[in-house]
């Protein structure tokens, strides 16, 4: 019978680690193309997002400005513009008038109707409209469930009206935005049926406030980590990487029963090789 010599076993085992190297190699080029498309789809779901809630800002804050200016009456004002920002924004629930950060009008009028005369300071306080009414600047509060069952985000901005005789007369001008359209409009929705990611409100020392959106007990497993710029905050999104695919079978196989197979046969073969040598070496 044909035997197979020790150095022929040991190329081809040689050349069987190779193969499996040069397997292994292109796996981790696959696995970090794949990374690297899912941060980009990443990068351009942040965008959206803060693009959307930009988009929101913006007529409250056009809002405010006619307030100050005494453009419109302040009585008015959200009679006038309410219907007009419904119609262009889709995500829109209400808008709301605070002087003094006590709601006196809001729109539309009949499904608010009970938030008149709520005072963002008495329990449980809004510390997003006190914020905003202190500092002058927007400020995102949410997401929270409203009366009539939405999860929604509210963006507060302050302003501030001042009269001839030198007086003030400042409040908030807030629009209520429906949270869960806004992430089906955002792409999020979909992401999150394909891939694991929570989305975390931060305070304003950075520390975390609250999972609003995805996974709550998701691993840190080196995820990609966004921030989301909102008004007034910022928002954490850390998403998971794409799982390793582990291999098929005959990969397997290939990778690690033939480099094993020709290290046994060689050791065989050597044991075999000594223990004759040593026979004919034997006294007789």
């Amino acid at each position: 019978a044909m035997r197979i010599q020790t150095p022929t076993l040991v190329v081809l085992g040689l050349c069987a680690l190779l193969v499996a190297a040069a397997w292994g190699w292109e796996r981790h080029q696959a696995q970090r193309e794949a990374v690297a498309v899912l941060a980009e789809e990443v990068a351009t779901l942040q965008q959206r997002l803060e693009s959307r809630l930009a988009s929101s800002l913006g007529p409250v804050e056009g809002i405010a400005m006619m307030i100050s200016a005494d453009d419109v009456p302040a009585s008015r004002v959200l009679e006038r513009i309410g219907p007009r920002l419904v119609r262009r924004d889709p995500l829109l629930i209400s808008l709301a008038l605070a002087p003094d950060l006590v709601i006196r009008d809001v729109f539309p009028f009949e499904p608010n109707r009970e938030a008149i005369g709520v005072d963002f300071r008495m329990p449980p306080v809004d510390l997003a409209a006190v914020r905003a009414f202190q500092s002058r600047e927007a400020v995102l509060a949410g997401p929270f469930r409203l009366r009539q069952g939405n999860m929604a985000l509210a963006i507060r901005v302050p302003y501030v009206r001042r009269w001839v005789d030198g007086q003030t007369d400042s409040g908030l001008v807030s629009i209520a935005i429906d949270f869960d359209a806004l992430m089906a409009a955002s792409g999020f929705e979909a992401f999150s049926q394909r891939h694991r990611s929570t989305l975390i409100a931060l305070e304003s020392d950075e520390h975390p406030r609250s999972v609003i959106w995805g996974d709550i007990d998701l691993a840190d497993d080196a995820p990609i980590i966004r921030d989301v710029v909102v008004p007034g905050g910022r928002w954490l999104w850390r998403v998971e990487r794409q799982p390793r695919v582990p291999l098929p079978l005959w990969n397997s196989a290939l990778s690690w029963g033939v480099p094993l197979v020709a290290f046994l046969a060689g050791l065989a073969q050597w044991v075999s090789s000594r223990r004759s040598r040593e026979s004919r070496a034997a006294p007789t």
